[in-house]
């Protein structure tokens, strides 16, 4: 004996309550008319919270072509069981709408009005307020990155409270070239041509550095870093890693960081040729290179599939040095 499928069941069950739905098309736009129903219900819910009529008949408008999709060319036994999970969906939603009213409206508009500031467009809370120009206070912008955040946030090796209006940068043992986590904030390169720069204030004690980075990963990057000589003065040095052992391709004495510890450090990138300037503020930049590759910090060249950012570090390479460097400001525009 051949044993009958659930579906068979499911239709002699209720074969008497669906006679009249299987011969003719009148039972056809019963269904639909529950379909629209159980999701007017549904988004009635939200015209209830939300006074938005508009919200209700737009949503169980579009429900129409896919509830009349579900019976087009469908065998009795599947227009059957698409109106009981129909039905079902109909008194559902009712059972929700019924219970929505006993709810207090006051509590939920307000929630839902705090939802709807949020979510505005309107609202300014930091997602698309990109700045050119950041300077930290209290928060790092939503657009500026870190890498491999510890599990323990007391081994965070950067603060923004430390020093009110200043991103501080703990010289600590892990440098740009491991995959550790560094005393590193940057911001995504998104222009073709573009210049970076950054306020740092730094006093370096030993081997400890800190700077900007044009980073593509910890074998890709150049960086601009401060640093003290074998005669302990402190200097500025451009390094290249671009696969293999750091290369330093420029370096200068300056002293007159000894007197304030604050030098503006600044990176222009025009048609893919990089230059790389100092001084004590923005309006007094001297060169210190210029026309260096940038397409190490191509995906081309350093592979993955990542972009490159600009950012900003300090690292006691391999000792970790109890000492920082404060970041005053930092900004990237596109040229």
């Amino acid at each position: 004996m051949q044993k009958e499928n659930k579906d068979d069941i499911n239709y002699k069950t209720h074969e008497l309550f669906v006679l009249s739905y299987t011969k003719s098309a009148l039972p056809f736009f019963i269904h639909v008319i529950f379909g629209i129903a159980g999701y007017a219900a549904g988004f009635g819910v939200l015209w209830l919270f939300y006074r938005q009529t508009a919200f209700a008949i737009l949503g169980a408008l579009a429900f129409i072509p896919a509830v009349i999709s579900m019976n087009i060319g469908a065998s009795k036994k599947k227009r059957l069981n698409n109106l009981l999970r129909q039905f079902q969906s109909f008194l559902d939603s009712l059972v929700v709408s019924l219970q929505a009213g006993k709810t207090d409206l006051g509590a939920m508009e307000s929630a839902i009005g705090d939802l709807e500031l949020m979510y505005s467009p309107k609202a300014d809370i930091g997602w698309n307020s990109e700045t050119s120009c950041d300077h930290f206070s209290g928060r790092l912008p939503q657009h500026w990155l870190m890498l491999r955040m510890p599990v323990d946030e007391k081994e965070t090796a950067l603060s923004l409270t430390e020093r009110d209006g200043a991103l501080r940068l703990f010289t600590r043992a892990a440098s740009m070239r491991e995959m550790l986590h560094p005393a590193f904030a940057g911001r995504r390169v998104r222009h073709k041509n573009w210049a970076f720069s950054a306020a740092i204030e730094f006093d370096p004690k030993e081997s400890d550095t800190a700077g900007i980075i044009l980073l593509q990963s910890e074998d890709w990057h150049y960086r601009c870093e401060i640093f003290s000589n074998t005669a302990g003065n402190v200097s500025l040095r451009i390094v290249r890693a671009a696969g293999k052992e750091d290369e330093i391709i420029a370096a200068a004495e300056y002293p007159e960081i000894q007197k304030e510890p604050k030098l503006v450090l600044a990176a222009i990138c025009e048609e893919m040729q990089i230059s790389f300037f100092c001084g004590k503020d923005q309006y007094s930049m001297k060169k210190i290179a210029e026309r260096i590759d940038a397409r190490i910090l191509s995906t081309e060249y350093a592979g993955g599939f990542v972009g490159a950012l600009a950012g900003v570090f300090a690292c006691g390479n391999g000792k970790d040095i109890e000492n920082y460097a404060d970041v005053l400001w930092a900004e990237y525009r596109g040229l």
